[in-house]
């Protein structure tokens, strides 16, 4: 408390009484609604007793401003002249706008007033205290539209989310009654598992005057703040037009395209947040450190910090070590407005001005709107338990909606009778709407849609432009018009239903691309000499004869690349270090030694070229969190994009773990999302210890819905029609799809577990909701990157990215593979050198565990009973490719998994669940599945090069001990 008196009377005294007030005035500002607490504490002596009138005004009001941290004088000058003239600027709302704000507040206090007589024991988290809320998102979207933004896009939590789509967003009251009545969002006869109320997403066109946005609210996940870099990263793809030179940008998305929002000049991310939370997460600071980086700005975020001053019980105190909970904005030198939420021309001006200072500075600022939780964090919650004196105070407080009418009855706003009849109207239009619900089949009228449903004393300009709300599309819609569940393909002959090879005089002069160096770009000699020079040798002899293995694994990588932007496809990779590569193997992106300059090789190459995609290559932050977000947000844009998020070592990938447990893995069967992200994840058990060996290949494969999960290893797929309804119900719940009807008789009178097993069809392969992969050569790689965009659909892709096979002579790949007919191998087949019927061991492993088993085989001498087959996809696991490999071989006695992972890790678990009851009927000679590995181990690898080294021994012994003794 000294030094703050201190730091004011010192400010005084060498600036002025008005650089004391920019400075210190917020501590005393009377923003919050309930009266209890200031930063101060106290009177707010320090600050001048007889200074300025004026600036007393500007900075001790409902309003505070937090600003002299900005690193600009422009900008601090630019927030100064703001301040100070708010009071002298005439009304900040028109007649209309304050009835059209009365109308929003209004109808949301009304919703939830009706949620909680209707639905006594739903847990709606209310934003009643909050109600602020709605006629500020209102406003800093319409001032964005006016300002030039064609697109919002809206990341937001679930307090206040209910009343915030029907009454904002158009979201038909109908239909989420529906759905709080336990009905579904997903439509009949599609899969998917659906999500909670307080998670629905919505998009819609909002008009105001002459200017209309579209707006999208992204679907988030009960992990507060998570959704953030979510936002952000849809944002930046809109912003660089993502994917629209690709051939999905069909016709039809481009109409859709043509429509309001369109081509804008700006799309901008607007990002609700609660107090706790943004104080808390750690995600909150992995996405605001974003906000400037080249790779990643959106040309600044609209926060609003919706801060209800407590957090689910914890207090203030409890809840934060800052005074504020935006303190941690401050970091990247955001302005901050902490403004009253019962003061609506305060809310409104703090809006508009938030929105004009983006547009100016392209930089982000926070709205710290104080408000209040009426009821506890749910409303079956107690919250006088905790909070008892807080609450005793909100208790007796009128709702604002209703102290707003009064005062502007006062005004002569709003006739004495109109609150009430509205208030009226819009309960009988709720009670109408409920009842449709209960026999909804279709989307239809939604609240908000004009005057006509109110009646009363309304006028046309009772309800503006603003009010004005039409429905967007459906989740394939626009710009994924030509993208398709994929479980209801038909996908005829291969198995990945794509054409992934090219001409061999495509693939070379691709090939040549990732090593032209632009005309006046200096390239460090050794990159010269050891990259462009020897890839441009290799390419030549490939060229000369495309059976000779001279392509290495980052050439595959660029070539895949390269073919795509010639298709029209961009390709966005990011992550640490990815322009050149962890390993010093990319060089995507090289750095001129003279100017300094980066320069993409790719988009250089080809300067110019009509139709041609563009490669986006970042080095991001050290982040993982924060920045997988960004780019699974970006993969939701368009399928005309190849999204590619490499970690520096597959390790930290769980540093991310909610991004992919709550995203990546549900997104299509909760919300009808699909993303086609690519995870590269660094992976090999090489000596480098417990956090540089394992990419936890065993957690991506536990989360994989295979229906062999639940079916003892029986891959199974059940038609529900005609079936009995429990049997239906266990079945979806263990992810199963279709049945063939000679099995659908039996399942209707046995169990579910009996149903399972008994199903043999494997149509749902391609509704998995994740791909793994640990590629064992580069051209499998290269097709593998290009099948993730050229089929129908999208899937999320996990590729156990090698490490030694960068450099590994061994593990490079002929012109051949790539080439026509060509295409992406779920499993590589074994080639021994002796006969089929000689052999009387088969092997089956994956990536880079490949070349280690041929080493030891041949120094066995084993080469001629013993095959080597690779599961390059291990999920969705090939089992007919793996059962037919074993037929190969008639008389094989031992079948063994081998991998180098420990036995409670790797692709174990998962292979046996598909595996081992195939093996027993496909080779039946053999004792069954055995699993070659390292022994369990509570780490995912030791730590100690000695140690490494005898596990690698005894694995070798291990190995060697299944071949035959004869």
């Amino acid at each position: 408390m000294a030094a703050r008196l201190s730091r004011a009377a010192s400010s005084a005294a060498t600036g002025g009484d008005a650089d004391a007030f920019r400075r210190f005035g917020h501590e005393v500002a009377t923003i919050d609604p309930l009266r209890e607490w200031s930063v101060r504490g106290d009177s707010g002596s320090g600050l001048p007793a007889a200074g300025s009138d004026a600036a007393r005004g500007a900075y001790t009001g409902n309003v505070g401003f937090e600003f002299e941290h900005c690193e600009s004088a422009a900008e601090r000058a630019w927030w100064a002249a703001q301040a100070e003239s708010r009071l002298e600027s005439g009304p900040v709302m028109t007649t209309a706008q304050k009835r059209n704000a009365h109308l929003l507040m209004t109808q949301a206090e009304v919703w939830e007033h009706f949620l909680g007589k209707k639905f006594v024991t739903l847990k709606r988290y209310s934003g009643e205290g909050a109600e602020a809320m709605l006629p500020l998102l209102d406003e800093i979207i319409g001032a964005a539209s006016k300002g030039g933004v064609g697109e919002v896009v809206i990341g937001m939590p679930h307090r206040g989310r209910l009343a915030t789509l029907v009454s904002l967003l158009g979201y038909p009251a109908r239909q989420l009654f529906r759905k709080l009545r336990g009905g579904a969002d997903i439509a009949a006869g599609i899969p998917g598992m659906d999500d909670v109320s307080s998670h629905v997403a919505a998009s819609c066109v909002r008009t105001y005057g002459s200017t209309t946005a579209r707006v999208s609210m992204l679907h988030n996940p009960s992990h507060l703040e998570a959704v953030n870099p979510v936002a952000m990263g849809k944002t930046r793809a809109k912003r660089d037009g993502a994917g629209s030179a690709s051939k999905w940008a069909t016709p039809a998305a481009a109409t859709a395209q043509s429509g309001p929002g369109a081509g804008s000049a700006d799309a901008m991310c607007l990002l609700v947040h609660g107090d706790g939370a943004f104080s808390g997460q750690g995600v909150v600071w992995e996405s605001l450190a974003m906000a400037t980086l080249p790779g990643f700005n959106v040309g600044g975020t609209v926060h609003v910090v919706v801060n209800n001053q407590v957090a689910f019980t914890a207090t203030r105190r409890e809840g934060r070590s800052s005074s504020y909970c935006t303190d941690v904005a401050k970091g990247i030198g955001a302005p901050v407005l902490h403004v009253n939420g019962e003061d609506l021309d305060a809310v409104v001006w703090a809006g508009r001005t938030a929105v004009a200072y983006r547009k100016k500075f392209n930089r982000d600022v926070l709205i710290d709107l104080v408000t209040y939780r009426r009821h506890g964090h749910n409303e079956v919650d107690q919250p006088r338990f905790t909070q008892p004196h807080m609450y005793s105070g909100i208790t007796e407080k009128q709702g604002f909606p209703s102290t707003y009418a009064a005062a502007l009855r006062t005004e002569g706003v709003l006739s004495d009778s109109r609150d009430a009849t509205l208030r009226g109207q819009l309960d009988k239009f709720l009670q109408a709407e409920l009842d449709a619900s209960a026999d909804l089949t279709d989307e239809s009228g939604s609240w908000g849609v004009g005057p006509a449903p109110f009646g009363g004393d309304s006028t046309p300009d009772d309800i503006p432009a603003s009010g004005l709300v039409t429905k967007d599309g459906s989740a394939f819609g626009g710009k994924w018009a030509g993208i398709r569940l994929p479980n209801a393909l038909e996908i005829p002959g291969s198995r990945s239903g794509v054409a992934t090879g090219m001409s061999f005089d495509d693939l070379v002069r691709v090939g040549k691309h990732t090593v032209t160096v632009p005309e006046g770009v200096t390239v460090h000699d050794h990159l010269m000499r050891g990259h462009f020079i020897a890839r441009t040798e290799a390419l030549d002899q490939a060229a000369s004869d495309p059976s000779e293995p001279v392509i290495n694994w980052a050439t595959a990588e660029g070539m895949a690349f390269a073919s795509l932007l010639d298709q029209g496809f961009d390709v966005r990779m990011s992550g640490q270090d990815v322009e050149r590569g962890t390993f010093s193997h990319r060089h995507g992106v090289v750095v001129c030694q003279e100017s300094g300059r980066k320069v993409p090789i790719l988009n250089e190459c080809v300067p110019g070229a009509a139709g041609r995609g563009k490669l986006h290559s970042v080095s991001s932050h050290l982040s993982e969190f924060g920045v997988l977000g960004f780019e699974y947000g970006y993969s939701l844009e368009s399928p005309g994009v190849l999204p590619v998020w490499e970690a520096q070592f597959g390790d930290f990938a769980n540093c991310a773990q909610v991004i992919i447990d709550q995203f990546l893995s549900g997104s299509e069967t909760k919300w009808m999302r699909q993303s086609g992200l690519v995870m590269l994840l660094p992976h090999g058990f090489d000596g480098a210890g417990p956090e540089h060996s394992s990419a936890r290949i065993e957690r991506f494969l536990q989360l994989v819905n295979s229906p062999a999960w639940a079916a003892g290893g029986v891959d199974v797929d059940v038609s529900l029609e005609g079936m009995d309804d429990a049997v239906s119900a266990a079945l979806r719940a263990a992810g199963v799809r279709t049945l063939p009807p000679s099995h659908a008789a039996a399942a209707s009178r046995a169990s579910p577990s009996a149903a399972v097993a008994g199903a043999e069809d494997k149509s749902w392969f391609e509704g998995i909701n994740f791909s793994v992969c640990q590629p064992s050569t580069p051209a499998n790689y290269f097709h593998l990157l290009r099948r993730q965009v050229l089929r129908p659909f999208r899937k999320p892709l996990v590729v156990v990215a090698p490490k030694t096979l960068l450099r590994l002579r061994g593990a490079r790949s002929a012109l051949a593979e790539m080439g026509p007919e060509s295409e992406f191998r779920p499993l590589i087949g074994a080639s021994p050198t002796g006969s089929a019927e000689e052999v009387k061991t088969v092997l089956f492993c994956s990536g880079r565990q490949y070349y280690e088993l041929e080493a030891a085989i041949n120094e066995a001498g084993a080469s001629a009973t013993t095959a080597i087959a690779r599961v390059e996809e291990i999920a969705p696991f090939p089992t007919d490719d793996l059962e037919a490999e074993l037929k190969r071989f008639p008389n094989a006695e031992r079948v063994a998994w081998v991998q180098e992972e420990p036995a409670n890790a790797g692709a174990w678990s998962f292979v046996r669940a598909h595996a081992a009851a195939v093996t027993k009927t496909a080779a039946p000679k053999s004792t069954g599945l055995e699993l070659v590995s390292r022994p369990v181990c509570p780490t995912p690898a030791v730590g100690v090069g000695s140690m490494h080294k005898v596990q690698e021994a005894l694995l070798k012994k291990d190995i060697l001990a299944t071949l035959p003794t004869e």
